[in-house]
């Protein structure tokens, strides 16, 4: 195809090959997003320089050209299942401290409920030394990450000292994902409650979040299109 049979050419009738429709005053040719580095620079980029941050889809290996078919791994069939079988079970993916309260009125019987606990790692439940500066993100960050994807870190600082932490999410629905902050975390109290911390959401949002105390919490749960979270750190 070149310029001269270009108007010449008869495309098949079929979904996959119907002729594109040139771009005009109606269908202007789509001006690609700023880079997404240059949006979130601000007076923390330099701590970014130095981070050593690991990339979960580096892993990544294409199969398209395989002959063999690759098997399933277990934790691969265990997604599956868990998949298939959601709309029967109902999980959460919660922080590493949580409270549940039941409470039943007095004028309905119901069968009530079985609760299953499963403790689980991963490489994004970290407790960092907030007395360097340093940063940490979602596996993936900012690509489109797994669903249920979650992490959480506990930030300490020097016993006296204050936490800074910049917060930039990307892509996390206000539906079904969500950042939780405990700006005072102790020993008896671990958990993301609503007066006590903050919970944050949004398509591209920025905020700078101080601890009370030198120890904080950040918990992470995102699912659907989300695309995570990147926090940089400090003592102050």
């Amino acid at each position: 195809i070149n310029r001269k049979n270009k108007h010449h050419v008869k495309y098949p009738d079929v979904p996959s090959a119907i002729k594109p429709v040139p771009h005009g005053p109606g269908i202007p040719i789509p001006t690609p997003p700023e880079n997404y580095r240059d949006m979130i620079l601000d007076d923390d980029h330099d701590i970014d320089e130095d981070i050593e941050e690991t990339d979960a889809s580096s892993t990544y290996l294409p199969t398209a050209s395989a002959k063999e078919p690759i098997p399933f791994s277990q934790a691969e069939l265990n997604d599956l299942t868990r998949d298939l079988l959601r709309h029967r079970l109902k999980y959460l993916l919660l922080p590493s401290s949580h409270e549940v309260v039941f409470t039943s009125g007095d004028n309905n019987v119901h069968k009530g409920f079985m609760i299953h606990l499963t403790s689980c790692r991963s490489s994004c439940h970290q407790t960092l030394n907030a007395s360097s500066k340093g940063g940490v993100k979602t596996p993936g960050y900012p690509l489109q990450q797994h669903h249920n994807t979650a992490c959480e870190w506990h930030f300490v600082a020097t016993p006296g000292k204050r936490i800074k932490l910049k917060i930039r999410l990307l892509m996390v629905s206000c539906r079904r994902s969500y950042l939780a902050v405990n700006p005072h975390l102790t020993k008896d109290q671990q958990l993301y409650q609503a007066g006590v911390g903050h919970i944050y959401c949004g398509d591209w949002l920025v905020r700078t979040v101080y601890s009370t105390s030198n120890a904080m919490g950040v918990f992470y749960l995102g699912q659907g299109r989300a695309h995570g979270v990147r926090i940089t750190y400090r003592e102050i």
